[in-house]
Protein backbone atom coordinates (compact mmCIF):
# COMPACT_ATOMS: atom_id res chain seq x y z
CA UNK A 1 0.00 0.00 0.00
CA UNK A 2 1.51 3.30 -1.04
CA UNK A 3 1.91 6.24 1.39
CA UNK A 4 -0.47 8.30 -0.74
CA UNK A 5 -3.15 5.62 -0.35
CA UNK A 6 -2.72 5.64 3.41
CA UNK A 7 -2.60 9.40 3.97
CA UNK A 8 -5.26 10.57 1.50
CA UNK A 9 -8.32 9.35 3.49
CA UNK A 10 -6.78 10.63 6.72
CA UNK A 11 -6.13 14.03 5.15
CA UNK A 12 -9.68 14.18 3.82
CA UNK A 13 -11.13 13.21 7.20
CA UNK A 14 -8.99 15.82 8.94
CA UNK A 15 -10.08 18.44 6.42
CA UNK A 16 -13.76 17.63 6.94
CA UNK A 17 -13.36 17.84 10.71
CA UNK A 18 -11.55 21.17 10.35
CA UNK A 19 -14.42 22.50 8.22
CA UNK A 20 -16.94 21.25 10.79
CA UNK A 21 -15.01 22.90 13.63
CA UNK A 22 -14.96 26.20 11.73
CA UNK A 23 -18.69 26.07 11.03
CA UNK A 24 -19.52 25.23 14.64
CA UNK A 25 -17.37 28.14 15.83
CA UNK A 26 -19.23 30.46 13.46
CA UNK A 27 -22.56 29.21 14.80
CA UNK A 28 -21.35 29.80 18.35
CA UNK A 29 -20.33 33.38 17.60
CA UNK A 30 -23.74 34.07 16.03
CA UNK A 31 -25.56 32.74 19.09
CA UNK A 32 -23.20 34.39 21.58
CA UNK A 33 -23.67 37.75 19.85
CA UNK A 34 -26.86 39.48 20.96
CA UNK A 35 -27.35 40.91 17.48
CA UNK A 36 -27.07 37.48 15.86
CA UNK A 37 -29.63 35.99 18.26
CA UNK A 38 -32.17 38.76 17.72
CA UNK A 39 -35.47 37.61 16.26
CA UNK A 40 -35.21 33.99 17.42
CA UNK A 41 -38.06 32.64 19.54
CA UNK A 42 -37.66 30.49 22.64
CA UNK A 43 -38.54 27.33 20.72
CA UNK A 44 -35.87 28.20 18.13
CA UNK A 45 -33.21 27.97 20.82
CA UNK A 46 -34.63 24.61 21.93
CA UNK A 47 -34.36 23.39 18.33
CA UNK A 48 -30.76 24.61 18.13
CA UNK A 49 -29.94 22.80 21.38
CA UNK A 50 -31.37 19.61 19.89
CA UNK A 51 -29.33 20.09 16.72
CA UNK A 52 -26.21 20.47 18.88
CA UNK A 53 -27.06 17.23 20.68
CA UNK A 54 -27.19 15.36 17.38
CA UNK A 55 -23.92 16.97 16.33
CA UNK A 56 -22.33 15.91 19.62
CA UNK A 57 -23.38 12.30 19.00
CA UNK A 58 -21.77 12.42 15.55
CA UNK A 59 -18.52 13.90 16.89
CA UNK A 60 -18.27 11.38 19.75
CA UNK A 61 -18.90 8.47 17.39
CA UNK A 62 -16.25 9.75 14.97
CA UNK A 63 -13.75 10.00 17.82
CA UNK A 64 -14.63 6.48 18.97
CA UNK A 65 -13.96 5.06 15.50
CA UNK A 66 -10.63 6.91 15.31
CA UNK A 67 -9.60 5.57 18.74
CA UNK A 68 -10.65 2.01 17.89
CA UNK A 69 -8.65 2.08 14.66
CA UNK A 70 -5.66 3.56 16.50
CA UNK A 71 -5.79 0.73 19.06
CA UNK A 72 -5.95 -1.87 16.27
CA UNK A 73 -2.60 -0.79 14.78
CA UNK A 74 0.54 -2.38 16.20
CA UNK A 75 3.80 -0.59 15.51
CA UNK A 76 6.75 -2.90 14.85
CA UNK A 77 10.34 -1.64 14.65
CA UNK A 78 13.11 -3.56 12.91
CA UNK A 79 15.93 -3.97 15.49
CA UNK A 80 18.60 -3.76 12.76
CA UNK A 81 17.44 -1.04 10.36
CA UNK A 82 15.15 0.87 12.70
CA UNK A 83 12.43 0.91 10.04
CA UNK A 84 8.89 1.22 11.39
CA UNK A 85 6.14 -1.08 10.13
CA UNK A 86 2.50 -0.78 11.10
CA UNK A 87 0.55 -4.04 11.44
CA UNK A 88 -3.21 -3.57 10.98
CA UNK A 89 -5.35 -5.84 13.18
CA UNK A 90 -9.15 -6.18 12.92
CA UNK A 91 -11.29 -3.76 14.90
CA UNK A 92 -11.58 -5.07 18.44
CA UNK A 93 -7.85 -5.57 18.86
CA UNK A 94 -6.23 -3.32 21.48
CA UNK A 95 -2.48 -2.76 21.26
CA UNK A 96 -1.06 -3.24 24.75
CA UNK A 97 0.01 0.32 25.52
CA UNK A 98 -2.46 2.16 23.29
CA UNK A 99 -4.26 3.72 26.25
CA UNK A 100 -0.97 5.01 27.68
CA UNK A 101 0.04 6.54 24.35
CA UNK A 102 -3.30 8.20 23.74
CA UNK A 103 -3.78 9.37 27.32
CA UNK A 104 -0.48 11.23 27.39
CA UNK A 105 -1.14 12.81 23.99
CA UNK A 106 -4.68 13.99 24.83
CA UNK A 107 -3.89 14.95 28.44
CA UNK A 108 -6.21 12.31 29.90
CA UNK A 109 -5.63 10.63 33.23
CA UNK A 110 -4.64 6.93 33.00
CA UNK A 111 -8.06 5.86 34.26
CA UNK A 112 -9.88 8.07 31.75
CA UNK A 113 -7.68 6.92 28.87
CA UNK A 114 -8.09 3.25 29.73
CA UNK A 115 -11.86 3.53 30.12
CA UNK A 116 -12.47 5.54 26.97
CA UNK A 117 -10.26 3.36 24.80
CA UNK A 118 -11.87 0.22 26.17
CA UNK A 119 -15.33 1.66 25.41
CA UNK A 120 -14.22 2.55 21.87
CA UNK A 121 -12.87 -0.93 21.15
CA UNK A 122 -16.01 -2.55 22.58
CA UNK A 123 -18.33 -0.33 20.55
CA UNK A 124 -16.49 -0.99 17.30
CA UNK A 125 -16.35 -4.74 17.86
CA UNK A 126 -19.65 -5.59 19.56
CA UNK A 127 -22.13 -2.88 18.53
CA UNK A 128 -21.05 -1.71 15.04
CA UNK A 129 -24.59 -0.87 13.87
CA UNK A 130 -25.35 1.19 16.97
CA UNK A 131 -22.03 2.97 16.51
CA UNK A 132 -23.00 3.81 12.94
CA UNK A 133 -26.36 5.12 14.17
CA UNK A 134 -24.49 7.36 16.62
CA UNK A 135 -22.32 8.56 13.76
CA UNK A 136 -25.49 9.78 12.07
CA UNK A 137 -26.85 11.39 15.24
CA UNK A 138 -29.65 8.88 15.82
CA UNK A 139 -28.48 7.63 19.24
CA UNK A 140 -26.02 8.88 21.81
CA UNK A 141 -22.68 7.28 22.60
CA UNK A 142 -23.82 6.93 26.22
CA UNK A 143 -26.50 4.50 25.00
CA UNK A 144 -23.98 2.66 22.82
CA UNK A 145 -21.64 2.30 25.82
CA UNK A 146 -24.50 1.04 27.99
CA UNK A 147 -25.24 -1.74 25.48
CA UNK A 148 -21.54 -2.54 25.07
CA UNK A 149 -21.01 -2.87 28.82
CA UNK A 150 -23.74 -5.50 29.04
CA UNK A 151 -22.36 -7.40 26.03
CA UNK A 152 -18.74 -7.46 27.16
CA UNK A 153 -18.83 -11.15 28.15
CA UNK A 154 -21.41 -12.25 25.56
CA UNK A 155 -20.66 -14.35 22.50
CA UNK A 156 -20.59 -12.72 19.04
CA UNK A 157 -23.89 -14.42 18.20
CA UNK A 158 -25.55 -13.01 21.31
CA UNK A 159 -24.13 -9.55 20.55
CA UNK A 160 -25.69 -9.60 17.08
CA UNK A 161 -29.09 -10.78 18.34
CA UNK A 162 -29.23 -8.27 21.21
CA UNK A 163 -28.16 -5.42 18.94
CA UNK A 164 -30.98 -6.35 16.55
CA UNK A 165 -33.47 -6.47 19.43
CA UNK A 166 -32.59 -3.07 20.94
CA UNK A 167 -32.68 -1.36 17.55
CA UNK A 168 -36.02 -2.94 16.70
CA UNK A 169 -37.43 -2.09 20.16
CA UNK A 170 -36.70 1.62 19.69
CA UNK A 171 -33.47 2.45 21.51
CA UNK A 172 -33.56 5.97 20.03
CA UNK A 173 -36.25 6.89 22.56
CA UNK A 174 -34.62 5.33 25.63
CA UNK A 175 -32.60 6.96 28.39
CA UNK A 176 -29.16 5.57 29.21
CA UNK A 177 -30.48 3.81 32.32
CA UNK A 178 -33.39 2.28 30.40
CA UNK A 179 -30.94 1.13 27.73
CA UNK A 180 -28.72 -0.64 30.27
CA UNK A 181 -31.64 -2.29 32.07
CA UNK A 182 -33.39 -3.52 28.92
CA UNK A 183 -30.14 -4.73 27.37
CA UNK A 184 -29.36 -6.67 30.55
CA UNK A 185 -32.77 -8.33 30.32
CA UNK A 186 -32.11 -9.34 26.72
CA UNK A 187 -28.65 -10.71 27.53
CA UNK A 188 -30.13 -12.68 30.41
CA UNK A 189 -32.67 -14.11 27.97
CA UNK A 190 -30.07 -15.25 25.46
CA UNK A 191 -27.02 -15.86 27.64
CA UNK A 192 -27.46 -16.06 31.43
CA UNK A 193 -23.78 -16.38 32.33
CA UNK A 194 -22.79 -13.26 30.41
CA UNK A 195 -25.47 -11.19 32.16
CA UNK A 196 -24.30 -12.29 35.58
CA UNK A 197 -20.67 -11.57 34.74
CA UNK A 198 -21.61 -8.12 33.44
CA UNK A 199 -23.48 -7.30 36.65
CA UNK A 200 -20.60 -8.51 38.82
CA UNK A 201 -18.07 -6.58 36.75
CA UNK A 202 -20.13 -3.40 36.96
CA UNK A 203 -20.35 -3.64 40.76
CA UNK A 204 -16.62 -4.22 41.15
CA UNK A 205 -15.78 -1.38 38.78
CA UNK A 206 -17.76 1.09 40.87
CA UNK A 207 -16.29 0.15 44.27
CA UNK A 208 -13.72 2.44 45.81
CA UNK A 209 -12.83 5.32 48.12
CA UNK A 210 -11.81 8.68 46.65
CA UNK A 211 -10.48 11.93 48.10
CA UNK A 212 -10.81 15.24 46.26
CA UNK A 213 -10.17 18.85 47.29
CA UNK A 214 -13.39 20.60 48.34
CA UNK A 215 -14.36 23.93 46.81
CA UNK A 216 -14.25 25.38 50.35
CA UNK A 217 -10.67 26.14 51.35
CA UNK A 218 -9.37 23.79 54.03
CA UNK A 219 -11.89 21.00 53.38
CA UNK A 220 -11.63 17.67 51.55
CA UNK A 221 -14.41 15.50 50.12
CA UNK A 222 -14.27 11.75 50.73
CA UNK A 223 -16.51 9.59 48.55
CA UNK A 224 -16.99 5.87 49.19
CA UNK A 225 -18.92 3.41 47.04
CA UNK A 226 -19.60 0.23 49.03
CA UNK A 227 -21.67 -2.94 48.71
CA UNK A 228 -25.13 -2.08 49.99
CA UNK A 229 -25.03 -4.52 52.91
CA UNK A 230 -21.68 -3.12 54.08
CA UNK A 231 -22.88 0.47 53.61
CA UNK A 232 -25.91 -0.24 55.82
CA UNK A 233 -23.64 -1.54 58.58
CA UNK A 234 -21.24 1.41 58.33
CA UNK A 235 -24.12 3.89 58.30
CA UNK A 236 -25.64 2.39 61.45
CA UNK A 237 -22.33 2.45 63.33
CA UNK A 238 -21.57 6.07 62.37
CA UNK A 239 -25.07 7.25 63.30
CA UNK A 240 -24.98 5.53 66.68
CA UNK A 241 -21.55 6.91 67.55
CA UNK A 242 -22.41 10.41 66.27
CA UNK A 243 -25.52 10.59 68.48
CA UNK A 244 -23.43 9.38 71.42
CA UNK A 245 -20.87 12.14 70.80
CA UNK A 246 -23.63 14.74 70.59
CA UNK A 247 -25.15 13.58 73.88
CA UNK A 248 -21.74 13.80 75.57
CA UNK A 249 -20.75 17.12 73.96
CA UNK A 250 -20.84 20.48 75.71
CA UNK A 251 -20.55 22.44 72.43
CA UNK A 252 -23.36 23.42 70.03
CA UNK A 253 -21.88 21.47 67.11
CA UNK A 254 -24.49 20.19 64.60
CA UNK A 255 -25.06 16.47 64.14
CA UNK A 256 -23.34 16.58 60.73
CA UNK A 257 -20.08 17.64 62.39
CA UNK A 258 -20.46 14.90 65.00
CA UNK A 259 -20.83 12.42 62.14
CA UNK A 260 -17.44 13.56 60.83
CA UNK A 261 -15.92 13.10 64.29
CA UNK A 262 -17.55 9.68 64.58
CA UNK A 263 -16.18 8.57 61.22
CA UNK A 264 -12.68 9.77 62.12
CA UNK A 265 -12.84 8.04 65.53
CA UNK A 266 -13.94 4.73 64.03
CA UNK A 267 -11.30 4.78 61.29
CA UNK A 268 -8.36 5.82 63.48
CA UNK A 269 -9.37 3.87 66.60
CA UNK A 270 -6.81 1.07 66.20
CA UNK A 271 -4.32 3.06 64.13
CA UNK A 272 -1.14 4.76 65.27
CA UNK A 273 -1.08 8.17 63.59
CA UNK A 274 2.02 10.36 63.43
CA UNK A 275 2.42 13.65 61.57
CA UNK A 276 5.54 14.56 59.60
CA UNK A 277 5.97 18.11 58.36
CA UNK A 278 8.61 18.66 55.67
CA UNK A 279 9.72 22.28 55.37
CA UNK A 280 11.26 23.23 52.00
CA UNK A 281 13.93 25.75 52.99
CA UNK A 282 15.89 27.75 50.34
CA UNK A 283 19.54 27.34 51.31
CA UNK A 284 20.21 31.10 51.16
CA UNK A 285 17.15 32.05 53.19
CA UNK A 286 17.46 33.59 56.65
CA UNK A 287 15.44 32.45 59.61
CA UNK A 288 13.26 35.54 59.40
CA UNK A 289 12.50 34.88 55.73
CA UNK A 290 11.52 31.28 56.44
CA UNK A 291 9.13 32.34 59.19
CA UNK A 292 7.43 34.86 56.95
CA UNK A 293 7.19 32.35 54.10
CA UNK A 294 5.16 29.80 56.07
CA UNK A 295 1.87 29.52 54.19
CA UNK A 296 -0.87 27.08 53.26
CA UNK A 297 0.19 23.53 52.44
CA UNK A 298 -1.17 21.72 49.39
CA UNK A 299 -1.48 17.92 49.54
CA UNK A 300 -1.94 16.51 46.01
CA UNK A 301 -5.39 14.99 45.57
CA UNK A 302 -6.50 16.04 49.07
CA UNK A 303 -6.61 19.83 49.26
CA UNK A 304 -5.15 22.74 51.22
CA UNK A 305 -4.24 22.84 54.91
CA UNK A 306 -4.37 26.44 56.21
CA UNK A 307 -1.17 28.00 57.56
CA UNK A 308 -2.59 28.36 61.07
CA UNK A 309 -3.20 24.61 61.21
CA UNK A 310 0.39 23.94 60.14
CA UNK A 311 1.63 26.32 62.85
CA UNK A 312 -0.44 24.45 65.44
CA UNK A 313 0.88 21.08 64.23
CA UNK A 314 4.49 22.23 64.69
CA UNK A 315 3.78 22.58 68.42
CA UNK A 316 2.34 19.08 68.82
CA UNK A 317 4.61 16.62 70.63
CA UNK A 318 3.88 13.77 68.18
CA UNK A 319 4.78 15.79 65.07
CA UNK A 320 8.09 15.09 63.31
CA UNK A 321 9.77 18.04 61.62
CA UNK A 322 11.96 17.36 58.55
CA UNK A 323 14.04 19.91 56.66
CA UNK A 324 14.39 19.70 52.86
CA UNK A 325 16.99 22.04 51.31
CA UNK A 326 15.99 23.45 47.91
CA UNK A 327 17.55 25.57 45.22
CA UNK A 328 16.30 29.14 45.85
CA UNK A 329 15.82 29.79 42.10
CA UNK A 330 14.40 26.56 40.67
CA UNK A 331 12.93 24.92 43.78
CA UNK A 332 14.77 21.65 42.95
CA UNK A 333 15.78 19.69 46.05
CA UNK A 334 19.44 19.20 46.91
CA UNK A 335 20.06 15.49 47.01
CA UNK A 336 22.30 12.69 48.21
CA UNK A 337 23.54 9.53 46.46
CA UNK A 338 24.14 5.81 46.91
CA UNK A 339 26.35 3.17 45.32
CA UNK A 340 23.69 0.46 45.70
CA UNK A 341 21.03 -0.46 43.16
CA UNK A 342 18.11 0.16 45.50
CA UNK A 343 17.79 3.69 46.89
CA UNK A 344 18.14 3.96 50.64
CA UNK A 345 15.61 5.42 53.05
CA UNK A 346 16.95 8.97 52.72
CA UNK A 347 16.91 8.90 48.90
CA UNK A 348 13.46 7.31 48.85
CA UNK A 349 12.12 10.01 51.16
CA UNK A 350 13.82 12.63 49.00
CA UNK A 351 12.14 11.22 45.85
CA UNK A 352 8.70 11.20 47.47
CA UNK A 353 9.09 14.83 48.57
CA UNK A 354 10.35 15.91 45.15
CA UNK A 355 8.11 13.96 42.77
CA UNK A 356 4.92 13.78 44.91
CA UNK A 357 3.29 11.46 42.34
CA UNK A 358 4.06 9.25 39.33
CA UNK A 359 6.19 11.17 36.83
CA UNK A 360 4.35 9.91 33.74
CA UNK A 361 2.30 12.66 32.09
CA UNK A 362 -1.26 12.96 33.50
CA UNK A 363 -0.72 10.24 36.16
CA UNK A 364 -1.35 11.32 39.75
CA UNK A 365 -0.68 8.06 41.61
CA UNK A 366 0.70 9.15 45.04
CA UNK A 367 4.46 8.87 45.51
CA UNK A 368 4.14 6.36 48.34
CA UNK A 369 2.52 3.88 45.91
CA UNK A 370 5.20 4.32 43.20
CA UNK A 371 8.41 2.46 42.38
CA UNK A 372 11.85 4.05 42.01
CA UNK A 373 13.20 3.78 38.46
CA UNK A 374 16.67 4.55 37.08
CA UNK A 375 16.39 6.90 34.08
CA UNK A 376 19.78 5.70 32.84
CA UNK A 377 19.89 1.96 33.69
CA UNK A 378 22.04 0.91 36.65
CA UNK A 379 25.03 0.44 36.96
CA UNK A 380 25.75 2.75 34.01
CA UNK A 381 23.45 5.25 35.67
CA UNK A 382 24.05 5.97 39.34
CA UNK A 383 21.55 5.72 42.18
CA UNK A 384 21.09 9.45 42.66
CA UNK A 385 17.89 11.49 42.65
CA UNK A 386 19.10 13.13 39.43
CA UNK A 387 18.90 9.69 37.79
CA UNK A 388 15.83 8.42 39.65
CA UNK A 389 12.13 8.98 39.16
CA UNK A 390 9.01 7.61 40.78
CA UNK A 391 6.65 5.66 38.52
CA UNK A 392 3.51 3.73 39.36
CA UNK A 393 3.72 0.00 38.67
CA UNK A 394 1.90 0.28 35.34
CA UNK A 395 3.94 3.17 33.94
CA UNK A 396 7.16 1.63 35.28
CA UNK A 397 6.43 -1.33 33.02
CA UNK A 398 5.45 0.99 30.17
CA UNK A 399 8.79 2.77 30.48
CA UNK A 400 10.76 -0.47 30.29
CA UNK A 401 8.68 -1.92 27.47
CA UNK A 402 8.16 0.96 25.08
CA UNK A 403 9.35 4.42 26.09
CA UNK A 404 12.24 6.19 27.72
CA UNK A 405 12.75 9.23 29.89
CA UNK A 406 15.66 11.54 29.18
CA UNK A 407 16.85 14.29 31.54
CA UNK A 408 16.76 17.84 30.26
CA UNK A 409 20.19 19.42 30.08
CA UNK A 410 19.03 22.87 31.14
CA UNK A 411 19.44 22.31 34.88
CA UNK A 412 22.83 21.36 36.31
CA UNK A 413 21.30 18.69 38.55
CA UNK A 414 19.37 17.26 35.57
CA UNK A 415 16.39 16.60 37.83
CA UNK A 416 13.81 17.71 35.29
CA UNK A 417 13.02 15.05 32.71
CA UNK A 418 11.10 14.69 29.46
CA UNK A 419 9.18 11.73 28.11
CA UNK A 420 9.84 10.65 24.57
CA UNK A 421 6.77 8.91 23.20
CA UNK A 422 5.25 7.69 19.98
CA UNK A 423 2.91 10.55 19.39
CA UNK A 424 3.43 10.49 16.46
CA UNK A 425 5.86 7.63 17.25
CA UNK A 426 7.54 6.13 20.27
CA UNK A 427 11.29 6.18 20.52
CA UNK A 428 11.98 2.59 21.52
CA UNK A 429 14.57 2.41 24.27
CA UNK A 430 17.73 0.71 23.10
CA UNK A 431 16.33 -0.09 19.64
CA UNK A 432 15.52 3.10 17.80
CA UNK A 433 16.78 6.67 17.88
CA UNK A 434 15.22 9.81 16.38
CA UNK A 435 17.94 9.80 13.73
CA UNK A 436 17.16 6.29 12.46
CA UNK A 437 13.44 7.01 12.03
CA UNK A 438 13.90 10.49 10.64
CA UNK A 439 11.18 11.72 13.00
CA UNK A 440 11.59 13.93 16.04
CA UNK A 441 10.09 12.40 19.20
CA UNK A 442 7.36 14.30 20.95
CA UNK A 443 8.32 15.61 24.38
CA UNK A 444 5.81 16.26 27.16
Amino acid sequence: MSPATVTAPASRSAGLLADAARLVSEAFELLANDEGATGLAREDFATLAGDCEGLRHRIEATQVVAMARYAAIEESIDPVTGDTTEVQHPLGHAEEFADTDLGAALNWSPRTASGRLSDAVTAAERTPRLLRMAGHGQVGMAQVRAVGDELLNASPATCAVVEDDVIRAGITGWTTRQTARRTRTLVLKWETGAARQAATRERRRELGVWFTPHHTHGLTSMTATLPSELAATVHGIIEEHAHHLRDMSTTPKPLAEHRVDALADLITNQAEVTTTLVFHVPVRATGTTCTRALGDVTIPGIGHIPAEVITRLTRDLDTTLVRALTDPTTGVLHDTSSDAYRPGVRIRRFLEIRDQHCRFPTCDTPARACEADHVTPWPRGHTTPANLQLLCKHHHRVKHESVRLTPFGGHPDRQVSAWQGRMPSWVRRGRVTPRSTGRKPRTW
